[in-house]
């Protein structure tokens, strides 16, 4: 168990390191090891301080992204290192949320800042993506082959019938690029790698 003193020398340490990443010393390390932070732990500090911000602030910010970040990273915290230490910035975050959106833009943009960091991490060792990501994606992709596919076929058919051929070509590569995305967003669920 860690005496308050200790926490809060942690906390001070972790939230350097949020500034300034670069720098980590001995003394962090010592305390890495002693106190490690579970995402239960986040979870219960973003209850703890969520009264302390308005409701509006909290949505806004996805502060419940903090969470979800907090379960991935401690999946893969087991055999990734920087999970292990994006937890720490995550539990900091988790404390200190409500001080960083009280300070203004500059709190506001490190919060942004450290979730980022976390989620680019998470995205591009990991393979994790946002929940939702595919089916807009494939949708916009189907929407341009179907722009492309139906102005082809208006120039093939008589004039008469090329709206027809065109509307039809869009709107169903539109509907088959929702549709494959959606069964990629659904399979990123089913393997836990949706955030």
């Amino acid at each position: 168990r860690i005496a308050s003193w200790q926490r809060a020398f942690f906390k001070i340490l972790n939230f350097s390191k949020i500034y300034f990443p670069n720098r980590s010393g001995l003394v962090y390390n010592l305390f890495d090891k002693i106190a490690m932070t579970s995402a239960d732990t986040i979870a219960r500090s973003l209850e703890q301080n969520r009264p302390k911000v308005f409701k509006k602030d909290y949505t806004f910010y996805n502060l419940d992204f903090i969470q979800r970040l907090a379960k991935a990273s401690e999946k893969e915290g087991c055999r990734c290192k920087r999970c292990q230490d994006n937890m720490e910035r995550l539990a900091v975050l988790s404390d200190t949320f409500p001080e960083l959106i009280e300070m203004g833009s500059s709190g506001k943009q490190t919060l942004e800042n450290g979730m980022d960091g976390i989620f680019s991490h998470l995205k591009d060792e990991h393979g994790y993506v946002r929940a939702g990501w595919y089916k807009p994606l494939y949708g916009v992709w189907g929407m341009a082959a179907g722009i492309a596919i139906g102005t082809l076929l208006a120039l093939a058919v008589p004039d008469e019938n090329a709206r027809v051929a065109f509307l039809s070509a869009a709107i169903a590569l539109l509907l088959a690029g929702y549709w494959l995305g959606a069964r990629k967003d659904s399979t990123c669920e089913q393997e836990g790698k949706a955030l």
